[in-house]
């Protein structure tokens, strides 16, 4: 057993004598037993992904663009936390994209200069 499936076991064991639900869902590798040394990377990046795809979508009826712009911002939170997991470095539990992205730059990650190039 992965230390992650161990994780994912304990969580649930915790959510289960805690909160006493009806149901506890997993989702993704872990939750198919197949959980590798990526696997949370991939996690990650397909919520990502996910996210990216419904904020793209165009204004429904009745829609919120605040509701499309929290799903890119979602997006962005996940994609640079995937990359803080991928180099094996805590991040804050926060939602603040700069101070995340500060983080990684602390590490040596210069994104600034990645996005002036992209934006000049």
């Amino acid at each position: 057993m992965t230390r992650l499936m161990e994780i994912a076991e304990e969580a649930v064991r915790r959510i289960v004598e805690e909160v006493q639900p009806l149901r506890v869902v997993l989702f993704g590798s872990v939750a198919q037993g197949e959980a590798g040394p990526d696997s949370d990377l991939e996690d990650w990046l397909s919520r990502a992904q996910g996210k990216l795809a419904l904020a793209q979508q165009p204004l429904p009826p009745g829609g919120y663009w605040e509701d499309l712009c929290f799903m890119a911002q979602q997006a962005g939170e996940l994609s640079i936390k995937a990359v803080h997991q991928r180099h094996g470095w805590q991040f804050p539990f926060i939602h603040d994209l700069r101070k995340l992205l500060d983080g990684l730059e602390a590490k040596g990650l210069p994104f600034r200069n990645i996005f002036a190039r992209r934006n000049g």
